[in-house]
């Protein structure tokens, strides 16, 4: 009886625990296009890359992955940070690190670009080219560890809340430059339509977009991540951002013809 109840013990936690991880959660930043977007409808929804493969990664993994919408992009920090929501994606900082376990390989490659006005370009090669220069951020938005560095040390620059604003004041030549991703740049400047703003060619650096899991989360098990790191090795095998990313910038374009 004593061996008996001593195996209960050790088994109802684990089936405890796995029924609890029959489903994980996972958010980004929801006004990143082309990999995340918020709808205008109500429940909020989600699209984008981020969404396509999400989807296919439950699909071949055998795990049910739902991407949530938790906030906007700091508030959605602070939920995965508290193990509310179990996954993030993002790009690796030193910070971040102490409260997400990054998994690897990684989802997408992104270049981080100079936006500029065309009436007021810039020759640049590198960050010190910058200097001198009244530069535009956006909040909560990272170039990478090293660059971030960089930047708060040696650049005059300030943070907005909206790229949609740093755009807008690159359009009225209120700023010399935006530093920016690339592919969502695009897609806000297509949706503002403006016609004098482009991004230089040389990127600032090619970063990548990880997926992470909160150290707070119940279902941060070796088991788990075990099974996510091979799926998304699948998924790097078989280049499925890039597939998706194509879908994705249609699927944008549609959106911003509705508005």
């Amino acid at each position: 009886m004593l061996r008996k109840c001593l195996y209960l013990l050790l088994i109802i936690p684990a089936f405890t625990q796995a029924i609890e991880c029959s489903r994980l959660t996972v958010s980004s930043n929801p006004e990143y296009p082309p990999y995340l977007w918020q709808t205008d409808t109500q429940p909020i929804q989600l699209e984008g890359l981020l969404v396509s493969f999400i989807k296919r990664f439950s699909e071949v993994s055998g795990l049910e992955l739902e991407i949530v919408y938790a906030g906007p992009w700091l508030r959605t920090q602070s939920q995965v940070h508290n193990g509310n929501v179990d996954l993030i994606t993002g790009f690796h900082t030193d910070d971040r690190a102490e409260w997400l376990d990054y998994l690897y390989p990684e989802l997408i490659k992104t270049d981080t670009a100079v936006w500029v006005n065309k009436a007021k370009r810039i020759e640049f090669t590198e960050l010190k080219d910058l200097k001198g220069y009244n530069g535009l951020t956006v909040l909560g938005h990272s170039l990478g560890q090293d660059a971030d560095e960089y930047v708060e040390e040696n650049l005059t620059i300030s943070t907005l809340s909206s790229v949609q604003q740093a755009l807008k004041m690159l359009e009225e030549q209120r700023a010399d430059y935006l530093v920016y991703a690339r592919d969502p740049g695009q897609a806000y400047a297509m949706q503002l339509n403006t016609k004098d703003v482009i991004n230089l060619p040389t990127p600032i650096s090619s970063e990548l977009i990880f997926l992470a899991f909160s150290k707070q989360s119940k279902c941060n098990t070796s088991a788990i991540r075990e099974k996510i790191t091979t799926t998304l090795k699948q998924a790097k095998q078989e280049n499925w951002s890039d597939e998706l990313l194509i879908q994705a910038q249609h699927l944008w374009q549609q959106h911003k013809s509705k508005q």
